[in-house]
């Protein structure tokens, strides 16, 4: 009740300053530059098939796998390695789909899940066989992970957190203690955390924002305290008004996107690849529409139809992971990390 209060309270505060201030509502001071039309793709964990089905079915891609979102943002909510055979397959596909959105008028982002930063960590008790073939082996694979390798470096240029339409998106959730710091202070941790090789530390611990599942567990309770008084921190830390939290991270028995306390939380692991039990369809659109005179966000789980495609799916696998061994016989992630300019 308290935080529901205090929420309110901010929501009234930061309307009032933001206005004083000339400040345009609902555009935080990230990198990523808002969209009227921005998808949030759950973990994805090595399923390369569902992947792309995911994508196809919510009109992010074409039936040859390019870019055909227009100005939409993608961002991916991490985990895209670890169960599943296909995290390469994934990995590098994403890192090719990254440069075509852009040069059509979109953008893709990732973020970093838990599976990343255990992976970087040499912790590998999820990693299948098929996964280490796609790599080459065991030792292949420990050196492409590395901070000099082509995947060490790519993957550890993914964000920790984004904000954007009054939104935070981060892989598992965002305690009050964590909230309070600000998304770049965060970012800032987290990165200085991972170059420095500290998986100990409190921002990659259990109660950090890779893999708390405290805010889910307590909003599948009925108890929405810990999200809106996250909410809350983050609004006063950024002085901009955060409506809702967007994680991946834990699954969702519903085997759909689920909302929760009114929306401020979003819940987005369905179980999207078939090593977590699920091979299912479903993603998070939020789209920026005319209410009433005013702009406002609403959120929806999408494709509202059900897929029916998931032949043609295959074929697109099929012909994308040719083309992918190709370069990867060519050389791919033998010759270096990517540059910044690339990625």
């Amino acid at each position: 009740m308290y935080s529901e209060l205090f929420f309110t309270f901010v929501t009234f505060y930061l309307i009032a300053v933001l206005t004083v201030n000339g400040q345009e509502e609902g555009v935080p001071p990230t990198e990523c530059a808002p969209s009227a039309r921005v998808y949030a793709l759950g973990d994805v964990h090595g399923d390369f098939r569902y992947t792309l089905a995911n994508l196809y079915a919510i009109g992010l891609i074409d039936e040859q796998g390019s870019w055909s979102g227009g100005n939409s943002i993608l961002i991916q909510m991490g985990d895209i390695f670890d169960r599943g055979d296909d995290g390469r397959l994934i990995c590098d596909y994403f890192y090719d789909l990254r440069a075509d959105a852009r040069a059509k008028g979109g953008q893709v982002l990732n973020l970093l899940g838990n599976h990343e930063t255990m992976n970087f960590a040499g912790w590998l008790n999820y990693v299948s066989r098929g996964d280490y073939k796609q790599f080459g082996g065991a030792a292949a694979r420990k050196k492409h992970f590395e901070a000099d390798g082509f995947y060490g470096q790519y993957l550890r240029d993914f964000r920790t957190i984004i904000g954007m339409n009054n939104t935070v998106f981060i892989h598992a959730g965002l305690l009050p203690e964590w909230a309070s710091y600000g998304i770049e202070a965060i970012e800032a941790e987290a990165q200085e955390a991972i170059q420095a090789g500290q998986w100990d530390a409190p921002v990659l611990s259990t109660t950090g924002p890779m893999w708390t599942r405290d805010l889910v567990y307590a909003a599948q309770d009925g108890d929405c305290e810990l999200v809106h008084s996250s909410l809350a921190a983050l609004s006063v830390a950024e002085a901009v008004l955060y409506q809702r939290m967007v994680v991946g991270h834990t699954p969702q028995d519903q085997a759909q996107v689920q909302f929760y306390c009114d929306g401020a939380l979003v819940a987005t692991d369905i179980a999207i690849s078939r090593a977590m039990g699920g091979g299912l369809i479903g993603a998070l659109l939020l789209e920026e529409v005319e209410l009433e005179g005013e702009r406002q966000v609403v959120a929806k789980a999408v494709p509202e139809e059900p897929f029916q495609e998931i032949e043609k799916m295959k074929n697109l696998e099929k012909n994308l992971l040719a083309h992918y061994k190709e370069l990867w016989a060519s050389g791919r992630g033998l010759e270096g990390p990517p540059s910044h300019d690339e990625l």
